[in-house]
C-alpha cells in the first residue's frame, strides 16, 4: 500500500477533515522514504495506540523504530510477494504452495499481519485463477 492510500485510510478512520492537499503532500514526501512494511507497522501501531490523527513526526518515529528493530531480511517478504504477483500476471504462473510457504515463513517470523495479508491475497488470486481456468474450459 502506498503512502497516500494509507493517509486516505487514516483520514477516513479518524474522520479527519482538516488535511489540506499541501499537508498530504508533506506526509507523502517525508514518509515516502520508508518501506511499505515500516509504514504499515507505523500506521497500524498509531491506530492501536492513539485516538487522534497522527502528526508526520509520530508516524516517522514509529516507522523508524520498525526499521531499527526489524532486520532487512524481513523486507524481503514484500519483494517476494510482489514477485509472486508478477509471476501470476506477467508469466501466467500460479503455485498456491509458494504463496502459503511465504505466509508460513512470515508467521514464523512473528509477522502475523503480513502472513494474514499474504493469505488473503492468495484467496483472491486463487479465485481469479479458478475463474480463468473455468473460462478456458468453456472456450474448448
Amino acid at each position: 500500500m502506498e503512502v497516500l492510500e494509507m493517509i486516505e485510510k487514516l483520514v477516513d478512520y479518524y474522520q479527519y477533515n482538516k488535511l489540506s492537499p499541501e499537508n498530504a503532500r508533506l506526509y507523502v514526501q517525508i514518509l515516502g522514504s520508508f518501506t511499505p512494511s515500516a509504514l504499515e507497522y507505523a500506521f497500524n501501531k498509531h491506530i492501536a495506540q492513539c485516538a487522534f490523527f497522527p502528526k508526520i513526526s509520530e508516524l516517522a518515529g514509529l516507522a523508524q523504530a520498525y526499521v531499527d528493530y526489524v532486520p532487512p531480511k524481513v523486507e524481503s517478504w514484500y519483494a517476494r510477494l510482489e514477485g509472486l504477483k508478477e509471476k501470476f500476471w506477467c508469466e501466467g504462473r500460479f503455485d498456491p504452495l509458494e504463496w502459503e510457504n511465504l505466509a508460513f515463513q512470515a508467521e514464523q517470523a512473528g509477522l502475523e499481519g503480513r502472513s494474514a495479508h499474504i493469505r488473503e491475497t492468495l484467496k483472491r488470486y486463487t479465485a481469479i485463477w479458478e475463474s480463468q481456468l473455468a473460462a478456458e474450459d468453456e472456450e474448448e
